[in-house]
């Protein structure tokens, strides 16, 4: 609802408009019916009062509606998504077993709806798929030990997906959410490590030494074969021999 006045909602056949005078019983301030000029908060206290008082007249009401108008909610819901899932969030929390009984009802009456969504949902939604193979994963290896998940997933993980996404993301999968497998090369020169993202195109990343023939990286192309355990073995041999010169000179 928008803060307008009574002449603008009616204007633009609104129900509602907002007031900066308090109401005559409560004293609200705030938005009024632009028909009766009630107020809102008292209005939808009295509704909540009357529908915990008449729950058998509710039920009637809401089913007389429903069957008058049967897509009205599904419209409601596309138009606004966030208020169907704060309702649900609500439902959960206050009815949390309720909520699992319907949901196993209707995976039963509706399995390939399911799988369909579920398939979307892994597929678009790579937050979605990492806990589905982390749950699986997991459920699977407790299984084959013969035990039993003790907690939810992500309480045995000891963070939430959000976090384990940011941890994850830049070493282990790409922008699209897909693991990636990132081959590494140690420079046989100088032991730098060089990251090859595409095996295809590996030449682009490294060289291969024509003395040794090992690869080497990009940096060490255009020098001379000098492999870095040669020269390991050459600085012990010269340490060698110094050592032995010191020993025969007494110093």
């Amino acid at each position: 609802m928008e803060k307008i006045t009574r002449t603008e909602a009616i204007e633009r056949g609104l129900g509602y408009f907002w007031s900066e005078k308090p109401c005559r019983k409560y004293g609200h301030i705030g938005f009024r019916r632009t028909d009766a000029y009630s107020c809102y908060e008292c209005d939808k206290a009295r509704n909540r009062k009357w529908h915990s008082d008449n729950p058998e007249e509710r039920k009637k009401k809401q089913k007389k509606f429903k069957d008058t108008n049967p897509d009205y909610w599904n419209e409601y819901n596309k138009k606004n998504p966030e208020v169907g899932a704060r309702a649900t969030k609500r439902y959960r929390q206050k009815y949390p077993e309720k909520h699992v009984a319907e949901n196993a009802r209707y995976a039963k009456r509706h399995p390939e709806k399911l799988r369909a969504y579920y398939r979307q949902r892994r597929k678009n939604n790579p937050a979605a798929r990492i806990r589905s193979n982390l749950a699986s994963r997991l459920a699977m290896a407790i299984r084959n030990s013969l035990g039993k998940k003790s907690a939810s997933t992500m309480k045995l993980v000891g963070c939430t997906i959000t976090e384990l996404m940011i941890y994850l993301i830049g070493e282990y999968f790409d922008e699209n959410g897909r693991v990636t497998v990132v081959e590494t090369s140690t420079c046989a020169h100088c032991q730098k490590i060089t990251d090859i993202p595409n095996r295809r195109r590996m030449m682009d990343y490294v060289e291969v030494c024509r003395a040794c023939m090992r690869l080497i990286c990009l940096e060490c192309a255009n020098k001379p074969c000098t492999p870095k355990m040669r020269e390991i073995e050459m600085s012990e041999e010269r340490a060698y021999r110094r050592a032995q010169y010191r020993k025969m000179l007494g110093v």
